[in-house]
């Protein structure tokens, strides 16, 4: 064994031309004779084993012929087993060498699975190295007998075509005529807007778009973060636009969503918004695709195949030759990239329409001097606050819902953590006991480990106290607390009324003529942790400021808590493309998504080192096979690259598994006894890296060489 053959952490791995090749020989194809035409049915079937992602022949029988049509769901049987699956084709050859299995039955006659949609769930299966019977779990919904007999009932009415209209509100951003004008003529414009605070912003910006799309026989997909935002959205475009609104979310009943996705199929509804779950809807004739707040955790599948909503947005509109739309009051280093490599434009406001639209910003020196503690709510918040609520209601954001959600020691300042399962000890209010966070457990004994200490103080200040603190400081004055953690939980709406509205990010009411004044405490807060910290930081405080009247009408919006002077001085600007082009830059110097990508592999030491070898074997056999095209000195050095000394290895976090393939890690995993490591490529190689890391991961599940593995393509960081 060779030293190049030993990785720092993951020990000694597989020698190239150890490991089989992954290429299988050319199959055979020959006709088939059945009792129908085009006997052969090829079904994707749906298992979970990464081995069995793929596409089996079987025969149709007579009696199945009329309802086995290209699109419909199946079972079939898979050894012993009856699994479900989709006829995504019917020939009358095969490369079966042996005889053809009948098709079992066929569950329902309506074809479901377009062509369109099956090509978009191989190409995002493709692009996240997973399995196409992941993506496929996300785009089609259970069926539901009730609900398919109840539609096929029912009489649906045609809307006609709108005319075209006025840019109206798109006036307000440079390029939005345009962008509104080939919508029109039934052109694919894609752009990256940042959206205007008040009018400028408002959802009648959307319903333009939405109308010009339609106006050329196109339909319209808007996807939103939340259930509550695409309901809204839902509503809002049905009254401005006059016309029928589906609306699919993840949480639908199994019949609901059945029975929108059934009316989407077959062309019932032009304009369809909803969650992650509308990005598969099998819309007709798609001309828009738009996307809004797309930095939103909740935009990022949790499971199998980990896709972005904007990414397969993105993907689907270049496949449908469609218009995209990504409209956010920020804009992400991830839709900026877009921008940059020529995928879409950038649109902004014109400076007339900021300057109108903005609110004033400012930023309190609060910092320690002279060894005295900042005060949370300086003098000058308070005095806007008293200011503001002559005139309309004022909005507090806090970053922490709860009365005190983190607690520490009175004497060393440490944070107080659970003793059973190490977890952030909170209060409730101002006589109830600690309790953590994490498993529920009462510290009534607790005591500081570094100092013995067992008086507790505030280490941050939830909304709850916040509330409590502000009735106090303004008697009289009406106090709405609005958050999940609240008694009347996130509140949607709040009058013109006086009053006092605390929030917690993400549950700021709207103001019926916008808040006169907003509060950002503990702002340095909004950021939380990882990569995206910073742009998170101003998609949170943008929801703040587009909730405000502009300066011309008296709104200021005061950020208190050490927020970013920089981020401060862009958003008052609402020069929101600058702040990104400096993080993207950064981003790009230290070779981080979005200007590389990188592929996340989870699992025991031994499971990954097993997996790696694999890789590295087919990496390898792909450039020396590929050595006709690549340069005789990168084949060459390619071969060396696994005889580099250990002590090289060993030097720093980042390794050359190949040449242009960098190994970073390992780094502890979430699990206990599982790590990770992380491969990088330039986009260049991005396909050929995940397409390849499918392949060996199904060899890896075939042979049963090890426990099942996360694999993750620009994980969360």
């Amino acid at each position: 064994m060779r030293n190049g053959d030993i990785l720092p952490g993951l020990g000694e791995l597989a020698q190239l031309g150890e490991q089989r090749s992954l290429l299988d020989a050319a199959p055979v194809s020959h006709h088939v004779v059945g009792e129908v035409t085009n006997p052969v049915a090829r079904v994707h079937i749906e298992m979970p084993q990464p081995h069995m992602d793929r596409v089996f022949d079987y025969l149709v029988p007579a009696k199945l012929d009329d309802e086995a049509c290209v699109g419909a769901r199946v079972m079939v049987d898979v050894g012993q087993r009856q699994v479900p699956g989709f006829i995504i084709e019917r020939d009358s050859r095969t490369e079966t060498g042996g005889k053809l299995r009948v098709l079992r039955r066929v569950v329902s006659p309506m074809p479901v699975l377009s062509p369109e949609i099956y090509k978009l769930c191989q190409r995002i299966a493709a692009r996240q190295a997973s399995s196409v019977s992941d993506v496929l779990r996300l785009a089609i919904p259970q069926r539901h007998a009730r609900a398919e007999k109840e539609f096929v009932e029912r009489e649906y009415l045609e809307e006609k075509r709108p005319s075209a209209p006025e840019p109206g509100l798109w006036g307000a951003y440079r390029g939005g005529p345009a962008f509104v004008s080939r919508l029109s003529s039934g052109k694919s414009p894609r752009a990256v807007c940042a959206a205007l605070p008040g009018r400028g912003g408002s959802i009648r910006v959307l319903a333009t778009a939405a109308e010009a799309t339609l106006s050329a026989g196109q339909s319209v997909l808007l996807v939103a973060p939340t259930s509550r935002d695409a309901s809204r959205l839902a509503v809002r475009l049905r009254e401005l636009t006059g016309r029928r609104v589906a609306l699919m979310l993840s949480e639908d009943q199994n019949s609901q969503r059945y029975r929108t996705f059934l009316e989407v199929l077959h062309g019932h509804a032009s304009i369809i918004v909803g969650t992650r779950v509308a990005l598969w809807a099998p819309v007709h004739n798609l001309g828009l695709c738009i996307i809004t707040d797309d930095a939103a955790d909740t935009l990022r599948e949790p499971r199998s195949p980990y896709c972005n909503a904007r990414d397969v947005l993105a993907v689907r509109a270049e496949m449908a030759g469609a218009a995209l739309l990504v409209y956010s009051p920020y804009v992400s280093e991830e839709s900026l990239a877009l921008v940059t490599s020529g995928f879409a434009a950038l649109l902004e406001g014109t400076e007339s329409a900021i300057r109108a639209e903005t609110p004033r910003l400012s930023l309190p020196e609060q910092w320690e001097r002279d060894h005295e503690q900042w005060s949370r709510v300086p003098e000058p918040a308070f005095n806007l606050v008293r200011t503001a609520l002559q005139v309309g209601p004022v909005l507090v954001v806090v970053p922490r819902a709860g009365y005190l959600p983190v607690v520490a020691c009175v004497r060393c300042q440490a944070l107080a953590h659970c003793g059973v399962c190490g977890g952030v000890l909170s209060l409730s209010s101002e006589s109830s006991e600690p309790t953590c966070s994490r498993c529920g457990d009462r510290g009534i004994e607790w005591s500081c480990p570094e100092c013995g200490g067992k008086k507790l103080r505030a280490a941050r200040i939830g909304s709850h106290r916040t509330a409590e603190e502000f009735g106090k400081a303004f008697p009289g004055t009406g106090v709405v607390l609005s958050g999940a953690q609240s008694a009347d939980g996130i509140i949607a709406t709040v009058s013109a009324k006086p009053r006092i509205v605390v929030a917690t990010p993400g549950a700021e009411p709207a103001a019926e003529t916008g808040y006169a004044a907003a509060l950002v405490l503990d702002s340095r807060f909004l950021a939380g942790q990882g990569l995206g910290s910073e742009t998170q930081f101003v998609r949170r405080a943008a929801r703040a400021i587009v909730r405000v009247r502009p300066a011309r009408a008296g709104g200021h919006v005061m950020f208190v808590g050490g927020a970013d002077p920089e981020a401060i001085a862009a958003l008052n600007a609402w020069n929101l493309a600058r702040l990104s082009r400096g993080l993207l830059k950064e981003r790009a110097e230290l070779q981080l998504p979005p200007t590389r990508r990188w592929v996340g592999v989870t699992g025991t030491q031994k499971d990954v080192r097993t997996f790696l070898a694999l890789l590295r074997a087919a990496l390898m056999s792909q450039l020396v096979g590929s050595a006709d095209s690549a340069a005789p000195a990168e084949v060459e050095r390619a071969l060396d690259s696994v005889q580099v000394p250990l002590e090289a290895l060993l030097v720093g976090g980042v390794h050359e598994l190949i040449p242009g393939v960098a190994m970073l890690g390992p780094a502890p995993a979430t699990r206990e006894h599982e790590l990770t490591v992380y491969l990088r490529v330039e986009l260049s190689r991005a396909m050929e890296l995940t397409t390849l890391t499918r392949t060996v991961y199904r060899e890896y599940s075939a042979k049963n060489m090890g426990q099942a593995l996360k694999v993750e393509v620009d994980p969360a960081m």
